[in-house]
């Protein structure tokens, strides 16, 4: 289908960003032209439900992203999560944006292969589509190795046609991604040990770190 002849969606991208780096921009930068995205909010979470506390404070992690996205204008930041405190549901946070761009416009949320094979640990999980599509993020050749209730969960709501679905919510659609193989703990675990990481995240992000020396031993 032309992609002009349907209407541009908005996706998120949530995560603690601690730090951001060029393995999350490719995946932002790639789902934008496979989406027909109007934009992508990059989502930082205050207190993440099942993941450790950030290193970084939510200043510094907040700066890095803004100063990741500086030239990057269909790149959002979006800190309802910041501001929420306490634990972040990413249901509240897709039931806010639904109610925000209106029952039409095509809502994606994105998250990577490890952490949807534990989606059914997640608070109220099932009712995520309710609000957007689930999109994950797959390496070519990879296969997930889900639950028997989340392999039940797939069958009723995979979307297995070519290119994107044209409704605004309620399907889980598997992506291929040529992903980088960057994480943000390797990238900590390098500052810490002294060892460079400017090929890992983007120059300004890269500059701030070294400035402040986080992540870095005391």
């Amino acid at each position: 289908m032309n992609s002009e002849q349907v209407k541009k969606g908005v996706a998120v991208l949530g995560g603690t960003f601690d730090p951001i780096h060029l393995g999350h921009l490719r995946l932002a930068t790639d789902l934008i032209k496979k989406l027909n995205l109007e934009h992508l909010r990059l989502m930082p979470s205050y207190q993440p439900v099942h993941r450790d506390t950030p290193s970084a404070t939510i200043e510094q992690r907040l700066e890095m992203l803004k100063l990741a996205v500086v030239d990057s204008p269909e790149l959002i930041i979006d800190e309802r999560e910041l501001t929420r405190k306490g634990p972040s549901y990413t249901l509240d946070s897709l039931k806010e944006l639904r109610a925000e761009i209106g029952p039409s416009t095509p809502l994606y949320f994105i998250l990577g292969i490890d952490a949807f094979c534990l989606l059914d640990t997640w608070h109220q999980w099932q009712h995520l589509t309710d609000f957007a599509h689930l999109v994950v993020a797959v390496r070519p050749g990879k296969h997930p190795d889900l639950s028997a209730k989340l392999s039940d969960y797939v069958q009723k709501v995979e979307y297995k046609l070519e290119g994107y679905p044209t409704s605004s919510k309620g399907s889980v659609i598997f992506m291929k991604n040529a992903l980088l193989d960057i994480s943000s703990t390797a990238i900590r675990k390098g500052l810490k040990e002294g060892n460079s990481v400017s090929n890992l995240v983007p120059k300004q992000v890269s500059d701030y770190l070294n400035l402040h020396k986080i992540y870095c031993s005391k």
